[in-house]
């Protein structure tokens, strides 16, 4: 029989993407605000390079950012999180024609030494329910020393950009493991 043994924090991230760089620093600012401060941010990239999908609810020309925080949260609680950046997304929306239109969209995730897991709401054959109506999705595993990706791994995850950050997220946390 298995021993009980709760696993090891892991570090906090979030991809953020905004209609425009203010929309985008006011995200970052609230997020530290209830996570701390930010350890990393990555380069600003254009977002519709990679998806239309947002389009239609948020406009075209929209950036995203990947960041992660200096403070270790406990795996468990993703849920929390993204409850969290949901009502943070519906705080920086605006009403239009009755409908709610996100001005920035904020997905959580965690960095663990062997992989990268993002929250969702929506439910797919490869995402596990943890509770509160969210899900985990295995986007990255670290493996044979690199991140590798999956075949329903988003495509700006895929990036140089993205690889590069998250091997520098993933050296931080293995390096305050140290301490």
């Amino acid at each position: 029989m298995g021993r009980f043994k709760l696993p090891d924090d892991v570090a906090l991230i979030t991809a953020v993407m905004a209609v425009d760089r203010s929309w985008l620093d006011r995200a970052k600012e609230s997020l530290s605000e209830v996570f701390g401060p930010l350890a990393r941010e990555s380069v600003l990239y254009p977002f519709d390079i990679h998806s239309s999908y947002y389009e239609k609810e948020m406009g075209c020309d929209l950036i995203k950012q990947f960041v992660s925080f200096e403070r270790r949260i406990p795996m468990d609680r993703l849920p929390a999180i993204k409850i969290a950046t949901n009502k943070l997304e519906e705080r920086f929306a605006c009403r239009e024609g009755g409908r709610l239109g996100r001005r920035v969209n904020v997905d959580p995730g965690y960095m663990a030494p062997s992989k990268l897991v993002l929250a969702t709401t929506k439910n797919y054959d490869h995402r596990i329910y943890l509770g509160e109506g969210i899900f985990a999705d295995l986007t990255l595993r670290y493996c044979h020393g690199r991140f590798e990706t999956l075949d329903w791994t988003y495509p700006d995850y895929r990036t140089d950009l993205a690889q590069k950050f998250f091997a520098e997220v993933r050296s931080d946390l293995l390096r305050r493991g140290n301490e």
